[in-house]
C-alpha cells in the first residue's frame, strides 16, 4: 500500500519516546547566538558547481564499510550490524543511507540521524531532512524540536538519540555554522555569467536599432511602419530568413550590443573558489585524478568525515562502560581499493615476499575469490637474520670464529 506523507511520518516517529509533560524552554547560548538552525539550502543544491562536488564526496563516503567492533555478545546489538551495513531502514540501504547523511550535513552544516529503539533496541536509523530545529531543553535534559515542510509537521526528540555530525563547528556552541555567506558571493558571479552567456546568445539572434524616417509622420503611421518592418524582418507568418525590407523613406540605423561575460579565466578562479570550500580539486570532479590526487582527496575529506561519524556513532550508541571496555563503530576502506594495478602489484610483491600478505589477502586486493590453503605466509629465503649472516652465508658458525681465535 502506497504511503502517505503523514504515515511516513508517523512510520518513524510514532514510537519516539517524547514522554515530557511540561514546557520546553530554549536553550541559553554562550555567545547570544540562538539555538535555532533554519534550513535554507535549496537553492546551494540547485548549482551545478555544488551538486557535482557534494556528490563526489558523498559517493566515496557512501562506499565505506561500518563495522561493529564488540568485545562481548550483547542482545542489544544483534541487529545493529546488520542495519549499519546492509540496511539502516526499511526505505534505504547502507549506500543511500550514507550518502543522504553526507549531502545534508554538507548543505546544512548540520546533519542528524535518528537512533530508533524500540523494546530497547535499535530497529533503524534515520537521516532527518529537517526545515529548521531547535536545541531546548527540560528538567536538565537536552532536546532537539524538528519542523518540517509538510503540513507543519513537529517532533521533539532527546538530543542523547541524535546521531549529530557538524561542519564548520567554530562560532555556535551546538550548530555547525553556515557557509552561506562565504559561499553566495561566488555563486552569484557564476550565475550572472550563466546568464550573461545566455543574454548573450539571445542578442546575437535579435536585430536592435532605430527606424528614422526622412518626414513628418503620424504617431500612428509610425508604429504601423514598424510593425511592418519587423513583421517582414522576421517574416512571422513564414520561414525566418533575417532579411527585412525598407522602402527610401525609412533609414535603419543599428544598435550594436555586446553584453558582458566573464572570460574564462574569472570563470575558472569562481568555480576553483566553490571546488577549494568543499575541498574537491577539479581532476576529482571531473574524475580524471591521479592515484596520489584521490589520495590526497581520501586524506583531506573522505577520512576526516568517516572519523566523525566513527565518533559520533560510537558515542550515541554504546554507553561510557561499553566505549570503556572496547566497544566502538568505525567506518574505513582499504586504501588500496583505490590504487591503480601497478601500484597494487609493486604492494603486493614486496609483502608477499616478506610475509606481511597471505596468498588470498594479495587476491582480495585485486577482487578475486580466495583460493585453498590461500592463507599460509611465506617468506623469501632471501632475508635473514644479519646476526646470522655469516652462518648463512659462508656455512661459519659464531662459536667456530671464537674457537679458531
Amino acid at each position: 500500500m502506497k504511503k502517505n506523507y503523514r504515515n511516513f511520518f508517523k512510520s518513524i516517529f510514532s514510537k519516539a519516546k517524547d514522554n515530557v509533560n511540561g514546557t520546553y524552554q530554549a536553550v541559553q547560548m554562550l555567545n547570544n547566538f540562538t539555538p535555532y538552525y533554519y534550513n535554507y539550502s535549496t537553492n546551494k543544491y540547485d548549482n551545478a558547481i555544488v551538486r557535482s562536488c557534494i556528490d563526489k564526496i558523498a559517493s566515496q563516503v557512501a562506499k565505506l564499510m561500518p563495522k561493529v567492533v564488540l568485545t562481548q555478545l550483547d542482545k542489544e546489538f544483534v541487529n545493529l550490524e546488520f542495519l549499519l551495513t546492509q540496511k539502516p531502514n526499511e526505505y534505504m540501504n547502507r549506500y543511500d543511507f550514507l550518502y543522504k547523511v553526507v549531502t545534508l550535513c554538507y548543505l546544512n552544516q548540520n546533519s542528524f540521524i535518528y537512533k530508533r529503539i524500540e523494546n530497547g533496541k535499535i530497529v533503524g536509523l534515520y537521516p532527518i531532512n529537517y526545515a529548521n530545529v531547535e536545541f531546548v531543553e527540560y528538567q536538565n535534559e537536552l532536546f532537539c524540536e524538528f519542523s518540517f515542510r509538510t503540513n507543519s509537521f513537529k517532533v521533539t526528540l532527546p538530543y542523547q538519540e541524535l546521531i549529530h555530525l557538524r561542519r564548520f563547528y567554530a562560532e555556535n556552541d551546538l550548530f555547525g555554522s553556515s557557509n552561506d555567506d562565504a559561499l553566495r558571493p561566488i555563486l552569484n558571479v557564476i550565475q550572472a555569467s550563466n546568464d550573461g552567456m545566455i543574454n548573450a546568445v539571445n542578442v546575437s539572434g535579435q536585430l536592435r536599432g532605430l527606424l528614422k524616417y526622412s518626414g513628418v509622420i503620424q504617431p500612428e503611421d509610425l508604429q504601423a511602419r514598424k510593425q511592418e518592418f519587423v513583421r517582414g524582418y522576421m517574416n512571422l507568418n513564414g520561414n525566418f530568413d533575417g532579411i527585412g525590407a525598407l522602402d527610401s523613406k525609412f533609414e535603419f540605423q543599428p544598435i550594436n550590443l555586446s553584453p558582458y561575460t566573464l572570460d574564462s579565466e574569472q570563470q575558472q578562479l569562481a568555480i576553483d573558489n566553490v571546488c577549494r570550500l568543499f575541498g574537491v580539486s577539479e581532476s576529482i570532479l571531473k574524475g580524471n585524478f591521479k592515484e596520489d590526487e584521490y589520495n590526497s582527496f581520501y586524506n583531506l575529506v573522505v577520512e576526516p568525515f568517516a572519523m566523525q561519524l566513527s565518533l559520533e556513532l560510537t558515542n550515541k550508541i554504546f554507553t561510557q562502560n561499553q566505549i570503556n571496555k572496547g566497544n566502538k563503530i568505525i567506518l574505513s576502506a582499504d586504501k588500496m581499493t583505490f590504487a591503480n594495478n601497478s601500484t597494487k602489484a609493486t604492494m603486493c610483491r614486496e609483502m608477499l615476499q616478506l610475509g606481511v600478505f597471505s596468498i588470498n589477502e594479495a587476491r582480495s586486493i585485486f577482487e578475486l575469490e580466495p583460493i585453498e590453503d590461500g592463507d599460509t605466509h611465506r617468506v623469501s629465503l632471501n632475508y635473514v637474520d644479519l646476526n646470522k649472516a655469516n652462518e648463512y652465508q659462508l656455512g661459519v658458525k659464531e662459536d667456530d670464529n671464537e674457537n679458531e681465535e
